[in-house]
Order: structure tokens, then sequence, then C-alpha cells
């Protein structure tokens, strides 16, 4: 609460104190702003007298909500006399006229506390959905609806420029001799290390996605020279194996897996995601007869 004069924060606190209600009081802007940095998360309403918004509170709270969107739906009580009560610039205030009966008092900042604690479940919910809804359940990478969102996202930030990223094309060879072998759990499992694998040959900055099958994609952010691609191919495609357990000893088992590749370098914001992906699709492929044709 953002009170100036103390005598009034202090009765206000001492009500809310009465019905269990915990309440931080500041007596002037500077105090309230470090305030709310310091626990915007924690807050569920804030209170603020009509000499507050006369002074700094009207300033200070403009500029959370411009730096913290989620401040937007903050409920915040006004408490003022019936005689000068302020404009009020928050859609999301309520107007409480003084003497207001501490239990009115306690009720309104109850209903608030209910409505922000209803905002967060809701913002909790929509993680939790967004993240079923964009991350592959086996791998826990980012499926193709989240890859076709970060080609886009990529494009909008560089239109215009040359060469704002590259993406490769990877398939797993001969995935099917793994399920044959170690059954489906088994390539179940071999599917999340190579996941882990291909992440990991990559830099934090870049993307890396779950296509489907046995088949992952990655974006280079930033590849705009051979150099690059050449070396992260190679980082990707060198030493990959993973440890499986036999069927019929339950031992783990060493296996060494190869990949196929395609990859189309220096993508600007002018191709479509499908373009992009089907160009190093139909790139991975004849990678994959090339190495067919060697073998035979």
């Amino acid at each position: 609460m953002f009170a100036p004069v103390r005598r009034n924060a202090e009765l206000i606190a001492d009500r809310l104190a009465g019905a269990g209600l915990q309440c931080d009081v500041v007596h002037d802007g500077e105090a309230f702003e470090r305030a709310l940095a310091a626990a915007q998360d924690t807050y569920g309403v804030v209170l603020v007298t009509a000499r507050a918004i006369y002074l700094d509170a009207a300033a200070v709270i403009e500029r959370f909500q411009e730096r913290e969107p989620a401040w937007s739906s903050l409920p915040i009580i006004v408490l003022t006399p019936l005689h000068e009560a302020p404009a009020v610039p928050w859609r999301n205030a309520t107007v409480l006229t003084q003497p207001t009966r501490a239990r009115v008092l306690v009720a309104f900042v109850r209903r608030a506390l209910e409505a922000r604690e209803q905002q967060h479940l809701v913002a909790r919910t929509n993680v939790r959905l967004r993240h079923i809804a964009y991350r592959d359940a086996l791998t826990g990478l980012p499926n193709r609806t989240a890859l076709y969102e970060r080609i886009g996202e990529l494009q909008r930030e560089r239109r215009g420029s040359e060469g704002v990223f590259s993406a490769i094309f990877l398939d797993l060879d001969s995935f099917k001799s793994i399920n044959d072998r170690f059954g489906h759990g088994g390539g179940d499992e071999a599917l999340r290390q190579v996941a882990a694998h291909v992440a990991s040959a990559v830099r934090a900055t870049d993307f890396v996605a779950r296509w489907g099958g046995d088949e992952f994609v990655v974006l280079l952010v930033g590849a705009d020279g051979v150099e690059r691609l050449d070396d992260t191919v190679h980082r990707l495609t060198q030493g990959l194996h993973v440890r499986l357990p036999a069927a019929e000893s339950g031992s783990e088992e060493t296996v060494p897996l190869s990949l196929s590749v395609g990859y189309v370098g220096r993508i600007t914001g002018d191709e479509s995601p499908d373009d992009i992906l089907s160009e190093a699709d139909t790139k991975m492929y004849a990678h994959k007869r090339t190495k067919d044709t060697q073998r035979s």
C-alpha cells in the first residue's frame, strides 16, 4: 500500500492484519517503486490513496505496466475521500470512498486477491498447454509446430537481411533395424539419445526440433557461411552412437548410428517455411541414396 499519511496507513494496515491479510506499507514514490521491483510477483493487489496518486503512484504503476505486461491486470484499489476522488487511469482499478467500513475494505481486498489468483492459474495453465502443443512428448524437443513458428520469427526479425539462418534436415539411417533388434522401447530410447546428441552439437542460440519419426531439423541462427554449416554437420554426424539394453542379456550395448543430411544455407526472409524444409529434405534424401549406392 502506498499511503503518504502515516496515520491513515497504519489504520488501514491494522484493519487488514486483523483479517489475516499481510500489507506492506510505503509512504513515498521511491519506496513504492523499490517495493514493487523487489516483490512484484508476490503482490496480489495494490492499494493507493488519493494523495498517493497526486504524488508518484500513477507514474510508478504506469512504468511497471509498460515494462511488465502482466501488471496491466494487477488489481488496484484506490482509497479516496468522496469530495476529492481523483481521475483513475487504470481499467482494473476499484475506487472505495472513505470512510470505508473495515469489513467492506477486507471484502474488496479478498475479492481482488481471488481474481489475481485466478489470473495466475490461467497463466500457468496456458504455459502448460503451450508446452504440450509445442513440444515433442518423446524427446522433449520442440515439435513441427514450434519449428514453423521459429522460422517465421527468424524471417520477421531479419527480413531484408542476407543469410539470416540455415536449415539442416537430419534422418537416422536404418532405424527400422533398431526397432527390429531392440523393440519399440529400444527405438524410443535411441531417438531420445539421438535428440540429446543433436541438441548438444549446436549452440544455445540455434534451434533443434523433431520433425517426426526419426527425422530432426536444426536451424543455425546467423549461419551465413559454408564453414559453420560444415563444422556443424561434422559434429552432428561424427561419433554418433547410442547405448541400448540387449534383449537377451539386458546388459547395455553400444550401437553406432549414422545420419543422412541435407541443408539449405543463406536463407533470407523471402522463402516460405515449406519451401525451405522441402529443399533441405530433398537434399537429405539425395545424400541417403548416395550412401545406399556406395554400400551396394
